[in-house]
């Protein structure tokens, strides 16, 4: 099922992408059942789609583009979880929104993520299985590292769509959030 998603990461790492962390697709069953798989899946996180809070992100090149309001987690030198942060991931719709191998190879439509200020996870926030992502990124020979910042998946059902010119705030309650800024130009 993977093979589409590591042929994704090899050309963003041949363009001089580093692998910096993993985030959660199709986290709500309303998004797995659209998908036709009965679970989660995953993609890469890297160094090139990670961007401040802040700067703005540029939708050039994107197809159909939307945000969604997660929590991002950072795995710890135990493996576990060690700080936690409001977090935006932008998706772009790039594939069949029914096609699960052609939205792998297209990483999982990860296009950015803007990670907010890191803290200390509160009690009852209800944080990823961590043992799952580890799990499931290991039956295709990769492995969770101290430092990789990881996206929990989408907090709503369904993204919001957006365009250049748009704001959209990010609110996780408990952890705070911010605003981001949507452009035509490059981030």
């Amino acid at each position: 099922m993977y093979r589409p998603l590591l042929a994704a990461r090899d050309a963003a790492v041949a363009t001089g992408a580093n692998v910096v962390g993993w985030k959660v697709a199709w986290n709500h069953p309303s998004a797995q059942a659209a998908m036709g798989v009965d679970g989660p899946g995953v993609g890469f996180v890297f160094d090139t789609t990670l961007l401040p809070v802040g700067k703005p992100v540029s939708l050039d090149g994107t197809t159909f583009p939307g945000v969604e309001t997660e929590v991002a987690l950072r795995i710890g030198p135990d493996g576990g979880i060690d700080a936690v942060a409001p977090a935006a991931e932008v998706i772009d719709v790039s594939t069949p929104a029914d096609d699960a191998a052609a939205a792998l190879g297209a990483n999982a439509w990860h296009w950015a993520a803007v990670v907010g200020d890191w803290q200390r996870p509160p009690d009852g926030l209800g944080l990823l299985d961590v043992d799952w992502l580890a799990a499931t990124v290991a039956s295709f020979g990769e492995r969770l590292a101290p430092g990789h910042v990881v996206l929990s998946g989408s907090l709503a059902p369904m993204p919001q769509w957006v365009k250049p010119g748009d704001r959209v705030d990010i609110v996780v309650p408990g952890l705070g959030g911010f605003t981001v800024e949507f452009s035509k130009g490059e981030s």
